[in-house]
């Protein structure tokens, strides 16, 4: 079957799969069960078909979710596709074989180039540090032809050290979580930064390696590249952390085997330690992660107390799902039971009755074990508690130890006698300061008071005299103001008199004087 742009319609894919209004419903979240049993379950058979059907395809027995959501993205360009991807000529260039590079070495390394970018980012898009050149033909297949250089571009880049076969990097076939965990981290620090940078001083000159299409190798850039990105997310500034190893893969979306190149990088930096953890009820043993605070340069090892509370934060997680998948059980039988006992059908009426009894009956066993986890669920809170507040009662009574101690070195030479001792030291040291200031304020000759009477008598004498002078001066004052009054006086009487001129005859009538005023 081929579709109308003439690219060949992979095996796996469903009839409806170019239905956009039939598929945009298949590809949404799903809603509970409850509403509408009927579309779940046709929905859930619809994928599950398609997984079927595609791992066939591929050959392939295992997968994870992220594998799934790339294989069955729809009407979407991977970030990693150039845009140059399109361009049937120039891809038709890109993707034939090497020539020698003599012939012209600058179409040469544009050629290299382009596919050292692609490569690079088609690695981090799918955060995958390890890859082969089969691989790489499978990723990049355009029109169902795979590039048929590849094998030269890899060969290129291992010579210029952008990657490495993983036995060029460990030293050591052993068990990574034990401890010489430097499997991967003894390389990896004596290799150091100068991976990425090394392919700079290449010899040009020297023939190529020998590769195989089906070994790995390492993209050493984006694995220090994640590793610093992990680390910076991960860091905290008041505390240091703890993760499992399948916590860690699930939030950064990592592989287990890039997740083991990683923590190897960061294990030779100081930044985490690793420890297997035994649980006698798990079937594999679990890996503790420990990373350092945010700005010390290295991390404890962890401790007894430490790999406790992640085993207990591990059966905690545990649990938790196990209470999930009973819930969602628990409302299927329900759900399925109410269905059975709405249907109307008049052929086995008992049958069905029968059925939803028996999902009843299930439904109450599930209720009982759900109440035993929850139980469960809070005696593992109780102990997280207690822990916890174990800690701090150590920390506390280590804080009195110390206090303690401090105290007894800075008491040594101290007693309830030596400080009585110094207290009647101070106090006769008081009493012979005051004496001191007593003498101090003594008159320095006898006749001093002597003195002072005679120099109270003068000053008495001299205020009188003052006093006495005073008397006179308004004396004088007031005898001056008296004869100023008298001078007026006689001005104006003189002011009053008539002047002599031609005598009148007497008047029969004589006239008073008129009043002088006073």
């Amino acid at each position: 079957m081929s579709s109308s742009s003439g690219k060949k319609t992979p095996k796996w894919r469903p009839a409806a799969w170019d239905d956009e209004q039939r598929m945009s419903v298949m590809m949404a979240p799903f809603r509970p069960r409850s509403l509408n049993p009927h579309a779940y379950e046709g929905r859930l058979n619809f994928w599950r078909n398609v997984i079927h059907d595609w791992c066939k395809d591929k050959r392939k027995i295992s997968y994870t979710i992220d594998e799934l959501r790339e294989a069955f993205k729809r009407n979407g360009t991977p970030k990693w596709r150039p845009a140059a991807w399109d361009d049937e000529q120039r891809m038709s260039v890109m993707m034939a074989p090497f020539r020698p590079r003599s012939l012209n070495p600058h179409a040469y390394e544009g050629r290299l180039n382009f596919w050292r970018n692609v490569i690079h980012d088609w690695c981090k898009d799918k955060r995958k540090i390890s890859y082969t050149i089969d691989e790489l033909r499978e990723a990049f297949k355009r029109n169902g032809v795979r590039p048929a250089c590849l094998t030269t571009v890899v060969a290129e880049l291992q010579r210029e050290g952008v990657v490495k076969r993983p036995s060029e990097i460990q030293r050591a076939e052993v068990n990574p979580y034990r401890e010489s965990w430097v499997s991967w981290g003894w390389g990896l620090a004596k290799t150091g930064a100068s991976w990425a940078y090394s392919w700079t001083y290449g010899n040009e000159g020297s023939p190529l390696p020998q590769v195989s299409a089906s070994e790995k190798f390492l993209n050493l850039e984006l694995l220090d590249e994640l590793a610093t990105t992990i680390r910076d997310k991960e860091l905290r500034p008041d505390m240091e952390v703890i993760v499992s190893k399948r916590n860690l893969m699930e939030r950064h979306r990592l592989t287990e085997s890039t997740a083991d190149l990683i923590l190897g990088r960061l294990w030779s930096q100081g930044v985490v330690v690793m420890k297997e953890v035994q649980d006698p009820q798990a079937q594999e043993p679990q890996h503790a992660i420990k990373f350092r605070k945010a700005q010390e340069a290295s991390v404890s090892p962890i401790s007894q107390e430490e790999e406790t509370v992640f085993k207990l934060q591990s059966l905690k997680a545990q649990v938790e799902d196990n209470m999930d998948k009973m819930q969602r059980e628990l409302e299927s039988c329900r759900v399925e039971a109410k269905a059975l006992l709405s249907q109307n059908s008049t052929s086995t009426p008992s049958r069905g009755k029968l059925k939803a009894r028996q999902l009843l009956v299930k439904k109450q066993r599930l209720e009982k074990r759900l109440q035993e986890q929850e139980k469960i669920l809070a005696n593992i809170h109780v102990m997280e508690d207690t822990i916890g507040e174990t800690g701090t009662t150590q920390a506390v009574v280590s804080a009195y130890a110390k206090s303690a101690q401090a105290l007894k070195v800075a008491l040594k030479d101290v007693s309830p006698d030596n400080i009585q001792d110094t207290l009647d030291e101070i106090a006769d040291v008081m009493k012979d300061a005051e004496e001191i200031q007593e003498i101090i304020g003594t008159p320095i000759r006898p006749q001093m008071a002597d003195d002072d009477a005679a120099l109270e008598a003068e000053l008495d004498a001299l205020v009188a005299e003052e006093e006495e002078r005073g008397k006179m001066e308004q004396e004088e004052k007031e005898k001056m103001e008296e004869q100023d009054r008298e001078r007026e006086l006689e001005e104006r009487f003189q002011r009053l008199k008539v002047p002599e001129e031609t005598p009148s005859p007497p008047s029969k009538v004589t006239q008073a004087p008129e009043p002088i005023p006073s």
